[in-house]
């Protein structure tokens, strides 16, 4: 009967740790706060930091959506001083221009008229006949003398 005894003793439950009915009592405990109590409640908290991070994003987004509309109409408002800057210079050039095309017509005007008058010219001829007679060895002593052009 001793060794019965000692049988018993040295055959332990690994779960319970040999405490027989207590340490399986002990255990059932642990699993059903595990499954009763701290899994729920893990659940909630989940729930509670989705929601937060859920209230947290919109709360971004909004502040974003607000910076960006500052920042468009501040854009809006730097392009619009480029646009009138470029009208402003581009106004300016196209008057410079314009005095240039002036300036430049009254200077055709005026070669076209000295055109005019070297063709118009009476010495013209007497010009020319004097080039020919130098390269063909004329001395030149019986020309006539220039006179201004008549305006």
């Amino acid at each position: 009967m001793t060794r019965m005894i000692l049988l018993a003793a040295e055959v332990t439950d690994p779960l319970s740790g040999g405490a027989g009915w207590i340490g399986a009592g002990l255990l059932g405990l642990v699993l059903a706060w595990l499954m009763l109590k701290h899994l729920p409640a893990k659940d909630e908290q989940i729930e509670r930091l989705i929601r937060q991070k859920d209230e947290a994003v919109a709360k971004t987004a909004l502040d974003m959506a607000a910076i960006n509309k500052d920042l468009r109409l501040d854009f809006q408002a730097a392009l619009q001083r480029v646009v009138d800057h470029c009208e402003r210079e581009g106004s300016k050039r196209d008057a410079s221009f314009e005095k240039i095309a002036v300036a430049v017509e009254r200077m055709a005007d005026k070669v076209s008229g000295v055109e005019d008058q070297v063709h118009n010219c009476p010495h013209n001829e007497t010009i020319r006949l004097e080039t020919t007679k130098k390269k063909s060895g004329d001395s030149g002593k019986h020309r006539p003398q220039q006179q201004p052009p008549q305006e």
